[in-house]
């Protein structure tokens, strides 16, 4: 799960909110398995559980994390592989049963 802003291409100066993002995850109860920050701003989120959900998860923590400015951001939910330059978290939780 990817997120961005849609008017630079990225959300911007996303490192500042990192403990924000953290509480609201907490707050609001998220299995989050990792997150990451790319290059260029975008955040990456990958869930431990509740995956058909994942979604509308990343649009509530960022809802909870930004305001109504989060509703400008897009949100890429397919197509992102691991890797280096996206989010690396791996090992038998990432496992389809």
């Amino acid at each position: 799960m990817m997120v961005g802003q849609q008017e630079s291409g990225w959300v911007s100066r996303t490192s500042d909110d990192a403990y924000s993002i953290a509480q609201a995850i907490h707050d609001l109860g998220y299995p989050m398995g990792g997150i990451a920050y790319g290059e260029h701003g975008e955040i990456y989120f990958q869930f431990s559980a509740r995956c058909e959900q994942r979604e509308e998860m990343a649009r509530k923590l960022m809802s909870t994390v930004y305001g109504s400015v989060a509703d400008s951001y897009t949100y890429k939910v397919d197509g992102i592989a691991p890797g280096v330059n996206t989010i690396e978290v791996s090992g038998s939780s990432w496992r389809d049963n």
